[in-house]
């Protein structure tokens, strides 16, 4: 049993005396029968036997009136149980989205026209007899509980606020649906900015609130985009137009937290109705470099006016990743291919020609040994690498003898170094000096990019028992933190078992590349730029798949997302005035946070070398909109017809009884009167 269960049954204790009281007094004031001997019981045989109304009849008058205060007693317990049903449930939820912080020329937001509606229905339903709830639109999972006493219920109102969340209507509308039909809600209240269309029948018992009014114009940042891997394009910051109208004389300034000074970034400038602009962050950060380090705040204004001030401001943090630090150790010429991708500006090269037996690569990201005839094998691999290995004998002869076409795995590869790739290559050239498999152990895991298991070709490759000829593969070690819990990435590796750099230097004659297929070209020894892109692309995902030992947080998020860190112990999220509990803590070391409002946050935790900000934006462009699209469609909400279900059957039921019982009290009552006048007819008649 329940809580609620054992004190609702507990409240009905107080009736029991009452229902007992008459039946013991009736009990008590029975007629005493006396004894009495007589010499014999045949005259009693022939008396005729009396029903239980003739001998009600013949009882004392008062038991007469005791049988009927029993019934009407029992009569008022039916009115007090009526009156102890739980009241009928009304819900109040408030639309605390982005939007609604939204002000008209009064200055009064959307929200603050919420929160006076707000009010208003809680007094209807206070006046109803009602017990109510308020529930904020973009946190329908808070157990907020149902409140009979209205300073409860608007403690409750007092407790929300306009937030920088989205809400998207139709999931919103759906999962309010479903709380009133697993509450028992009888009567729903929504009080939002969004007006719901006269095409929809709308159920009698939904209560839809509009609070908005148009507004054409805003202007706002939407975003911070590019920089999002080691090969994105550096970061920019983004603005729009969102209204329907020019906005004019823009301004973008720029702050550091707790000065007053300002740097004027743009000039004013008009931005046509949903036009773009786009400002580099590198830009920002050097035009913002005079007001000190650490995190600026940009700001937009415009002389047109700003009804949505929630989009107008944006922290740009400064980068905390360093740059990606690549060493190329030539053994063969230049590389073709590398001159596709490198150098870039997040990466940091370096170059060395043959290996040199006292280098240290460890120091480096990550090594590429290009073309060299003894490269590291995988067992003795203490960096991250990239091995292109031409031994000798490997290469096509001039009568095209000794060299062998290897198929992609690409249907079955699921790789990272192989993201985004289509099998462009039909087939790669490899000569007859192959690796084999690397041989595994308890923290390997080796994936083949390229197999062929020819029996007969692998009868020229023995290694400790294994056939399987490899011509590409990705590896990668681990190795058990001091801890002994956490397996840590060692050292991962990409080995190719051909020379990539000809596909880039060999292409299709311009009057035989319609003729020929990708197979056709490749048995022709000729390629395509298709085949030296999609290598180009390879090198650069195994780069990216490399670049696990830079922090891996992300600085900016939009409202609603929730920041989530993996394998950060301990971590905490601060602002500049409390600091922020996690949402989830797992033993994995997953922690999510929700932020609410927009703004900036301090990141710190085990395994993160500095304190690292966060910058939270609305970044939202339904919201900035300001939009008043009708809603066109609305969920089931046939369960508020039946939230007041138990009140409604339960009710018609106890006054039902209680009709009975009245009934029954005066028809005792009138038996009791007849049966007795006829006994003094008869009394006289025998006179």
């Amino acid at each position: 049993m329940t809580l609620f269960g054992f004190t609702f049954g507990l409240s009905f204790l107080w009736a029991l005396p009452l229902l007992l009281a008459p039946i013991l007094a009736f009990l008590a004031l029975q007629a005493r029968r006396q004894r009495m001997d007589v010499s014999s019981l045949l005259l009693f045989r022939d008396l005729p036997r009396r029903t239980t109304f003739q001998n009600l009849s013949m009882t004392h008058k008062w038991h007469r009136w005791l049988y009927a205060l029993m019934f009407v007693i029992l009569a008022l317990i039916a009115l007090g149980l009526s009156a102890l049903l739980p009241a009928p449930k009304r819900l109040i939820v408030v639309d605390t989205s982005a939007s609604m912080n939204a002000a008209a020329s009064g200055g009064k937001t959307r929200f603050d026209s919420a929160i006076v509606a707000a009010s208003g229905e809680i007094d209807r339903a206070m006046a109803a007899g009602a017990s109510v709830a308020l529930l904020s639109l973009t946190n329908l999972g808070d157990d907020v509980p149902f409140v009979s006493d209205q300073l409860e219920a608007r403690a409750q109102l007092a407790a929300l606020s306009a937030t920088s969340i989205p809400a998207p209507m139709d999931q919103r509308l759906s999962a309010m649906a479903a709380l009133s039909a697993s509450r028992g809600v009888g009567a729903l209240t929504l009080i939002t900015d969004r007006p719901l269309s006269e095409t929809i029948d709308s159920p009698s018992r939904l209560n839809w609130i509009d609070v908005g009014d148009e507004l054409p114009s805003n202007i706002g940042f939407e975003g911070v985009n590019g920089g999002l891997n080691l090969f994105d394009p550096p970061k920019e910051v983004s603005l729009r137009n969102f209204g329907t109208e020019p906005m004019r004389d823009v301004t973008l300034t720029a702050r550091v937290r707790g000065k007053p000074a300002v740097v004027t970034l743009r000039r004013p400038f008009d931005l046509p109705a949903g036009a773009r602009e786009s400002l580099p962050l590198d830009r920002v950060l050097e035009q913002t470099v005079q007001l000190g380090p650490g995190p600026k705040e940009l700001i937009l204004t415009s002389g047109a006016g700003d009804p949505l001030a929630l989009d107008d401001s944006l922290w740009v943090v400064p980068e905390v990743i360093q740059k990606f630090d690549l060493h190329i150790v030539r053994c063969e010429g230049n590389g073709a291919l590398f001159e596709s991708f490198l150098p870039h500006p997040n990466v940091r090269l370096s170059e060395s020609a043959g290996i040199s037996e006292d280098a240290d690569y460890r120091g480096y990201d990550a090594v590429i040994f290009d073309r060299c005839p003894a490269g590291p094998l995988f067992e003795e691999l203490n960096a991250n690498a990239i091995v292109i290995e031409t031994r000798p004998g490997a290469g096509r002869a001039e009568d095209g003898s000794g060299a062998r076409q290897f198929a992609w795995q690409a249907s079955e590869n699921r790789h990272p170094v192989m993201t985004g790739l289509k099998p462009m290559i039909g087939r790669v050239t490899v000569g007859p000096s192959l690796r084999p498999l690397p041989p595994l152990d308890a923290n390997s895991r080796v994936v083949p990019l390229l197999r062929d298991v020819d029996p007969q070709d692998a009868l020229t490759v023995i290694a400790e028992d294994r056939v399987e000829i490899v011509t590409a593969f990705a590896a990668e070690r681990w190795e058990l933190d001091t801890d002994g819990e956490d397996a840590l990435p060692a050292a991962k590796m990409l080995f190719l078992g051909f020379d990539p750099h000809a596909y880039c230097t060999s292409f299709v004659p311009s009057d035989a590349e319609a003729d020929n297929t990708v197979e056709d070209r490749q048995d022709a020894q000729i390629y395509g730029p298709d085949d030296c892109l999609t290598l180009t692309f390879m090198l650069m995902n195994t780069l990216e798949w490399m670049d696990d030992r830079r922090q891996r947080i992300p600085q900016y998020l939009a409202a609603g997302d929730p920041l989530t860190l993996d394998g950060v112990r301990n971590a905490v999220v601060r602002t500049e005035d409390a600091e922020i509990p996690a949402v989830i803590t797992d033993d994995q070391g997953v922690s999510r946070w929700r932020l609410d409002q927009a703004g900036l946050y301090f990141l710190n935790g085990e395994g993160i070398t500095q304190t690292v900000p966060v910058s939270l934006a609305l970044f939202n462009a339904e919201e900035s909109s300001l939009s008043r699209a009708p809603i066109t469609a609305l969920p089931d909400f046939s369960a508020l017809s039946r939230g007041d279900g138990l009140r409604r059957l339960t009710r018609p039921l106890l006054m039902c009884l209680l009709a009975i019982a009245v009934l029954e009290a005066l028809f005792l009552i009138l038996l009791a009167g007849r049966f007795r006048r006829g006994r003094q007819q008869r009394r006289r008649a025998s006179a």
